[in-house]
Protein backbone atom coordinates (compact mmCIF):
# COMPACT_ATOMS: atom_id res chain seq x y z
CA UNK A 1 0.00 0.00 0.00
CA UNK A 2 1.16 3.52 -0.98
CA UNK A 3 0.77 6.36 1.47
CA UNK A 4 -2.24 7.78 -0.83
CA UNK A 5 -4.69 5.30 1.51
CA UNK A 6 -3.18 6.50 4.94
CA UNK A 7 -3.16 10.19 3.80
CA UNK A 8 -6.57 9.74 2.63
CA UNK A 9 -7.92 8.39 6.02
CA UNK A 10 -6.57 11.26 7.90
CA UNK A 11 -8.52 13.23 5.37
CA UNK A 12 -11.37 11.87 5.85
CA UNK A 13 -11.44 11.47 9.93
CA UNK A 14 -10.72 15.73 9.61
CA UNK A 15 -13.74 16.06 7.46
CA UNK A 16 -15.84 13.71 10.35
CA UNK A 17 -14.32 15.71 12.82
CA UNK A 18 -15.43 19.05 10.97
CA UNK A 19 -18.95 17.76 11.33
CA UNK A 20 -18.87 17.61 15.34
CA UNK A 21 -19.21 13.68 14.92
CA UNK A 22 -16.66 11.82 16.81
CA UNK A 23 -15.17 9.17 14.51
CA UNK A 24 -14.53 6.45 16.52
CA UNK A 25 -18.72 6.34 16.47
CA UNK A 26 -18.28 6.26 12.95
CA UNK A 27 -15.95 4.69 11.30
CA UNK A 28 -15.57 0.25 11.18
CA UNK A 29 -11.95 -0.76 10.91
CA UNK A 30 -12.50 -3.87 10.17
CA UNK A 31 -14.32 -2.51 7.03
CA UNK A 32 -12.53 0.33 6.67
CA UNK A 33 -15.79 2.24 6.06
CA UNK A 34 -17.17 5.31 7.88
CA UNK A 35 -20.73 5.50 7.93
CA UNK A 36 -22.53 8.87 7.68
CA UNK A 37 -25.83 10.59 7.27
CA UNK A 38 -26.99 13.41 5.11
CA UNK A 39 -30.69 13.94 5.76
CA UNK A 40 -32.51 10.85 5.13
CA UNK A 41 -29.86 9.27 2.89
CA UNK A 42 -26.86 7.09 4.54
CA UNK A 43 -23.56 8.19 3.15
CA UNK A 44 -20.39 5.41 3.27
CA UNK A 45 -16.99 6.67 2.43
CA UNK A 46 -14.20 3.78 1.63
CA UNK A 47 -10.98 4.25 0.37
CA UNK A 48 -10.34 1.23 -1.59
CA UNK A 49 -7.23 -0.92 -3.31
CA UNK A 50 -8.01 -1.96 -6.97
CA UNK A 51 -5.90 -4.29 -8.87
CA UNK A 52 -5.57 -2.92 -12.33
CA UNK A 53 -3.62 -5.22 -14.26
CA UNK A 54 0.03 -6.17 -14.75
CA UNK A 55 0.69 -6.39 -10.82
CA UNK A 56 -0.28 -2.60 -10.69
CA UNK A 57 -2.56 -1.29 -7.92
CA UNK A 58 -4.89 1.90 -7.82
CA UNK A 59 -5.96 3.34 -5.03
CA UNK A 60 -9.96 5.19 -4.63
CA UNK A 61 -11.83 7.34 -2.49
CA UNK A 62 -15.43 5.71 -3.17
CA UNK A 63 -18.56 7.29 -1.55
CA UNK A 64 -21.96 5.56 -1.37
CA UNK A 65 -25.47 5.58 -0.55
CA UNK A 66 -28.57 3.22 -1.08
CA UNK A 67 -31.32 5.08 -2.46
CA UNK A 68 -33.82 2.46 -3.18
CA UNK A 69 -34.57 -0.87 -4.66
CA UNK A 70 -35.73 -1.51 -8.51
CA UNK A 71 -39.48 -0.91 -8.65
CA UNK A 72 -40.78 -4.13 -10.10
CA UNK A 73 -43.00 -4.12 -12.91
CA UNK A 74 -41.67 -0.65 -13.76
CA UNK A 75 -38.12 -1.62 -14.37
CA UNK A 76 -37.19 0.07 -17.86
CA UNK A 77 -38.68 3.48 -17.11
CA UNK A 78 -36.52 3.25 -13.61
CA UNK A 79 -33.57 2.15 -15.77
CA UNK A 80 -34.52 5.09 -18.09
CA UNK A 81 -34.60 7.85 -15.19
CA UNK A 82 -31.55 6.88 -13.77
CA UNK A 83 -29.69 6.95 -17.51
CA UNK A 84 -31.46 10.69 -17.44
CA UNK A 85 -29.93 11.42 -14.07
CA UNK A 86 -26.81 10.37 -14.93
CA UNK A 87 -26.28 13.02 -17.96
CA UNK A 88 -27.19 15.56 -15.80
CA UNK A 89 -26.37 14.80 -12.20
CA UNK A 90 -22.61 15.98 -12.46
CA UNK A 91 -19.89 13.33 -10.74
CA UNK A 92 -22.42 10.89 -9.44
CA UNK A 93 -23.30 7.93 -11.03
CA UNK A 94 -25.92 5.11 -10.68
CA UNK A 95 -24.87 1.31 -9.82
CA UNK A 96 -26.76 -1.39 -9.40
CA UNK A 97 -24.39 -4.96 -8.20
CA UNK A 98 -24.73 -7.76 -9.65
CA UNK A 99 -27.31 -10.16 -8.34
CA UNK A 100 -29.06 -7.27 -6.10
CA UNK A 101 -31.81 -4.37 -7.48
CA UNK A 102 -30.51 -2.25 -4.52
CA UNK A 103 -29.44 1.10 -6.60
CA UNK A 104 -26.73 3.18 -5.54
CA UNK A 105 -25.81 6.68 -5.76
CA UNK A 106 -21.89 6.76 -6.21
CA UNK A 107 -18.59 8.64 -6.74
CA UNK A 108 -15.40 7.83 -7.33
CA UNK A 109 -12.43 9.56 -7.69
CA UNK A 110 -8.14 8.24 -7.66
CA UNK A 111 -6.59 9.11 -4.75
CA UNK A 112 -3.70 10.35 -6.59
CA UNK A 113 -3.58 14.29 -6.22
CA UNK A 114 -6.64 14.76 -4.28
CA UNK A 115 -6.33 17.18 -1.58
CA UNK A 116 -8.45 17.83 1.64
CA UNK A 117 -11.06 20.17 -0.20
CA UNK A 118 -11.73 18.34 -3.33
CA UNK A 119 -12.12 15.21 -0.60
CA UNK A 120 -14.57 17.43 1.52
CA UNK A 121 -16.55 18.14 -1.69
CA UNK A 122 -16.97 14.79 -2.95
CA UNK A 123 -18.67 13.83 -0.01
CA UNK A 124 -20.47 17.06 0.64
CA UNK A 125 -21.67 16.51 -3.45
CA UNK A 126 -22.67 12.54 -3.06
CA UNK A 127 -24.35 13.26 0.44
CA UNK A 128 -26.10 16.41 -1.17
CA UNK A 129 -27.57 14.15 -4.03
CA UNK A 130 -28.43 10.78 -2.09
CA UNK A 131 -30.43 12.64 0.06
CA UNK A 132 -32.45 14.82 -2.86
CA UNK A 133 -32.33 11.74 -5.32
CA UNK A 134 -33.65 8.89 -2.87
CA UNK A 135 -36.53 11.22 -1.97
CA UNK A 136 -37.22 12.01 -5.68
CA UNK A 137 -37.11 8.37 -7.05
CA UNK A 138 -39.16 7.37 -4.29
CA UNK A 139 -41.47 9.64 -4.63
CA UNK A 140 -41.50 9.39 -8.67
CA UNK A 141 -41.55 5.21 -8.41
CA UNK A 142 -42.61 3.84 -5.18
CA UNK A 143 -40.76 2.08 -2.57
Amino acid sequence: MSSLIPKAKDMVNDFVNSLGINVNDVYDPEKNIWYLKRGSAPVQIMLLSIPVGNGVIREFLQIASPLMKVPKGKELAFYRKLLELNDVKLGVKFSVQKDSDQVWALYERDLIGIGYEELKTCIEDLGYWADTLDDELIGEFGQ
